[in-house]
């Protein structure tokens, strides 16, 4: 199951909440070209997010096409 549409802090945590492990969403990274999709550290994206959830302004979105492992 891929979780679609994470946008807020809230949305993480109750996605991980239901056991789904995998998601993309403006709370996971912005969109990108697939030459720039292949760049992104998956690792630094996850400790993003659990920087993002103790701070209420989260700017970011998905990555067209990939999903981020929660």
């Amino acid at each position: 199951t891929v979780a679609e549409g994470i946008e807020t802090p809230i949305q993480l945590e109750i996605v991980r909440d239901l056991g789904i492990e995998v998601g993309q969403g403006y709370l996971l990274g912005l969109p990108s070209d697939r030459p720039v999709a292949g760049s992104i550290d998956v690792l630094s994206l996850l400790s993003a997010n659990e920087l993002a959830a103790a701070v209420p302004l989260a700017s970011t979105a998905s990555i067209r096409g990939q999903a981020t492992a929660l």
